[in-house]
């Protein structure tokens, strides 16, 4: 049932509003303990300081912010502090009726008045998320919760539990797990609609969920009456995006693919059993800061400092956290770092503009991480970088934070370039542009059986279904040539 504007829970505005106090050390942190209650009994809690590391057990909740309008409020040691409808729901839904609970919630326990707190407490949120006892994430009760989630619960267990089964019957070997039949009742499973609709809550959307899930020691969906574990929830994900590809072409599930790398990297015989080799996905900072770019995030920052934690960005740990600079700053601070302390221009792949910034008097060379135009596919790190033989290293310097200095190599001249493509391109459109390379004069480095399989490649950026063999990828391109040429 959906409460009005607090009423029943609400303190009175008369009462005097909390005051928070400084956190002393450098590991101090505050923890709700949120008072024991049931049904429409007014929320109260106290306010207490801990120290990281000292052992003592708490809870995190991991939530969706919404409207940072401070509609409900809750009793802290006597006094009120205003909160917003959606932690207000998260704390009534974890609340115990018969003993008190120790959470940690950051838009409560963290002074969101104090920058300086907040910058400094933002960067021990990867230590919180790891080392409360359990993660709680809030989905909330609702009606379409209530339709569904007991349906999505046993369909999760069910698909993990299957998933188990089978991969202790593998060797742990490369691209063991099978691949469904079309005929398994289980594609079939009206539950996946249930699944659906979880993850079209706007949780799956959002960009400091990602550390919050993937640090936890365990973590726990809270989903109407439904409690699901989040390790059962992406083996099940993980199974049927790579696995089953015939639920995704029903269904539309929305999970970010940070997710998915980093379950693989928490559980890598799993992931070793889905693919042919070991896939470089979502293991450079690069690839991080790349993926934010489709979560939603309200403070443009926190396109970097929401994943800090991470491993992948464990280079960047030094990156000073100030919420009183700008997000251009930031990305500048990000872009200088690459350039000057890893002395690679690897994130010179990641730019994207348009004209105008190109207009404007921001660099051009500082990938803004807030901004999504295309989806960058992330390369084998490994691969060799185009250098002369004489040049060396890459050398790269930054001048008065505005201009990248580097040493440039012509291997090329551009002879033409096509419109930029986009979902609604055709085939016609892709067969025009073939034809112009293929009546171009020059010496090409393919030879002629193969340009046009690297043209192929080209214009699907590398992404080959895991189930696509170098005989199937062919006969694909055997299949389309024509088409793109003008035959059937």
């Amino acid at each position: 049932m959906t409460e009005s504007v607090s009423r029943e829970s609400s303190t009175s505005a008369d009462v005097d509003r909390y005051e928070y106090s400084s956190l002393s050390g450098p590991n101090d942190i505050r923890c709700l303990i949120l008072k024991s209650g049931s049904g429409s009994e007014p929320l109260s809690c106290q306010l207490r300081h801990i120290k990281l590391g000292e052992g003592v057990p708490f809870e995190a909740i991991s939530y969706v912010w919404g409207s940072r309008v401070m509609d409900y409020n809750i009793l802290c040691d006597s006094r009120r502090v205003d909160i917003t409808a959606n932690l207000h729901h998260s704390l009534r839904q974890t609340r115990l009726s018969t003993r008190d609970r120790v959470l940690w919630a950051d838009s409560i326990c963290i002074n969101q008045d104090n920058n300086e707190e907040k910058g400094h407490q933002v960067r021990l949120m990867g230590r919180i998320y790891s080392q409360a006892k359990r993660v709680l994430i809030t989905l909330g009760q609702d009606e379409r919760s209530n339709l569904y989630s007991k349906s999505a619960a046993s369909a999760i267990r069910e698909t993990s539990s299957r998933v188990l089964q089978t991969l202790a019957t593998l060797d742990g070997g490369w691209n063991s797990f099978p691949f469904t039949e079309n005929d398994d009742p289980l594609l079939s499973d009206p539950r996946w609609l249930a699944i659906e609709q979880l993850t079209a809550h706007p949780w799956f959307k959002r960009g400091w969920v990602i550390q919050e899930a993937a640090l936890a020691t365990e973590a726990f969906i809270l989903w109407g009456h439904e409690e699901i574990t989040w390790f059962e929830f992406m083996r099940m994900y993980s199974w049927s995006f790579l696995r089953a590809r015939k639920i995704h072409h029903e269904y539309k599930f929305v999970v970010s693919g940070l997710h998915l790398g980093l379950y693989g990297l928490r559980f890598p015989n799993e992931s070793t059993s889905y693919l042919r080799q070991e896939s470089p996905y979502m293991r450079h900072s690069l690839d991080v800061l790349q993926a934010s770019r489709e979560l939603e995030l309200d403070d443009d920052k926190d396109h970097v400092y929401a994943f800090l934690a991470l491993p992948q960005t464990a280079g960047l740990k030094n990156l000073q956290i100030s919420y009183d600079k700008t997000a251009s700053d930031v990305y500048r601070d990000v872009a200088i770092w690459y350039a000057e302390k890893e002395k690679e221009l690897l994130f010179l792949h990641y730019v994207e503009n348009n004209e105008n910034d190109l207009d404007s008097d921001y660099p051009s060379w500082i990938p803004q991480w807030h901004y999504c135009r295309y989806t960058v596919v992330p390369n084998q790190r490994d691969n060799s970088y185009i250098t002369s033989h004489v040049s060396g290293d890459v050398f790269a310097q930054v001048i008065q934070s505005k201009i990248l200095q580097t040493r440039g190599l012509t291997f090329d001249a551009i002879a033409f370039t096509s419109q930029t493509f986009s979902g609604d391109t055709t085939l016609d459109e892709l067969g025009s542009v073939w034809v112009s390379i293929s009546q171009y004069r020059h010496r090409w480095a393919y030879p002629g059986s193969y340009l046009f399989t690297a043209f192929f490649n080209t214009i699907v950026a590398g992404l080959i279904p895991p189930d696509i063999n170098n005989a199937s990828l062919d006969a694909h391109v055997r299949a389309i040539m024509p088409r793109l040429t003008g035959g059937w």
